[in-house]
């Protein structure tokens, strides 16, 4: 079979951020193979399909609606599912939600915060998922976690009302995190004083656009395409493929929503200044130069509000940004920890090895684990 001969059916959901972004991935693939694509919307209220009945379908992209797609299973030809949805049906390729969830978790662990919560949505996989991961990083912090889950708008602001204060909350993604967020303007309830909130999926059309801008976990979807393609191009040559295969998320994209108002604004400004810089800086005397207080007082508010010192933070920062790499890219370890601000891949392997007990080569191993396909990253969300 020429490539320039092979017909794909793309049924997804082109309305939503998550197709409409999945489907760029796909077209960028198809284009490199000069593969033809028949797209076809799906829509949750209509259980009927296209006939594809001699048009020569070589292979078939679905996002998933449970029990609509599930007879795709019985035609005889390549199928990729892209959601969790009856992944027990497809193959599958999808977002990790549990390192999602985690990824929430690290962040929100990471602000002068003691109490968190999560707020999912009833009956969906990936929100148990997220829900899940968020969980276990929290525990692994020490911290204890609030949980509630409802499609009622007025339920979500009576029960976030009821939370201790200030709370870091994740929700299980952007589309529900706006909401919230109007929820509470209109309930006249400011959240940049008592909420720090962090979605999912990284909506740049909601998040850029919310008050206050929103922090949000990339989940890639254009990537979960793109990666769709590479498996159903393997299945058509009769290759072996893995069921299923987890895609790791890129990581928070900060916004306004996880900057609380209520700190010390200088201090506030001082993380905001290591976050942008942390990988230039050789250490917290860069730092003094932006903020007007001594190294002695500096340190002393940053622990009161933080429990550590400005270099902790830098380093913190400096180790979130190796992982994303190490997830991310296959760049060598020494490149690694220079894009990172690590004077040496030495000092990367020992601070990384105290603070997450594995080697950095260990820690990408466990991340790409599933099979995710990696590039030099380029184009990598910051």
């Amino acid at each position: 079979m020429k490539n320039n001969d092979v017909k794909i059916v793309v049924r997804i959901d082109v309305r939503h951020h998550f197709g409409f972004t999945t489907l760029i991935g796909i077209s960028r693939f198809a284009l490199s193979r000069g593969w033809s694509l028949i797209l076809e919307q799906v829509d949750v209220n209509d259980t009927k399909r296209m006939d594809w009945t001699g048009k020569g379908i070589d292979g078939v992209i679905v996002q998933c609606i449970d029990p609509v797609d599930t007879a795709l299973a019985d035609l005889e030809m390549p199928v990729v599912n892209i959601t969790k949805m009856c992944a027990e049906h497809f193959h599958t390729i999808c977002v990790d939600d549990f390192t999602v969830g985690r990824l929430g978790a690290e962040h929100l662990s990471s602000l002068p915060l003691k109490h968190f919560a999560f707020l999912g949505q009833p009956g969906r996989k990936y929100s148990l998922g997220r829900e899940e991961g968020f969980v276990a990083g929290l525990r692994d912090a020490g911290h204890s976690c609030h949980r509630f889950g409802s499609w009622s708008t007025r339920e979500n602001i009576s029960w976030l009302m009821t939370l201790p204060k200030p709370v870091g909350l994740m929700l299980s993604n952007d589309l529900g995190a706006a909401s919230l967020l109007r929820a509470c303007a209109a309930n006249h309830f400011d959240v940049r004083q008592q909420v720090a909130i962090v979605g999912v999926d990284n909506e740049t059309h909601i998040c850029e656009y919310t008050q206050p801008t929103l922090s949000s976990v990339d989940i890639q979807a254009e990537r979960i395409g793109y990666e769709a393609c590479v498996t159903l191009e393997a299945m058509l040559k009769g290759e072996s493929v893995p069921w299923l295969r987890h895609l790791s998320p890129a990581g928070v994209v900060v916004r306004e929503s996880t900057f609380l108002e209520d700190i010390d604004p200088r201090i506030a400004e001082a993380m905001r200044l290591i976050r942008q810089h942390a990988a230039q800086w050789s250490g917290v005397e860069d730092l003094l130069t932006h903020v007007p207080m001594s190294r002695r007082t500096l340190e002393r508010h940053f622990h009161k509000v933080l429990g550590r010192t400005p270099q902790e933070e830098i380093q913190r920062v400096r180790l979130d940004e190796a992982c994303r790499l190490l997830r991310m890219t296959s760049l060598p370890i020494e490149e690694v920890a220079q894009k990172s601000g690590f004077t040496s891949a030495s000092w990367f392997g020992k601070v990384m090895r105290t603070a997450l007990g594995e080697t950095p080569s260990g820690y990408r191993r466990k991340a790409q684990g599933t099979g995710m396909s990696v590039g030099n990253g380029a184009g990598e969300v910051q």
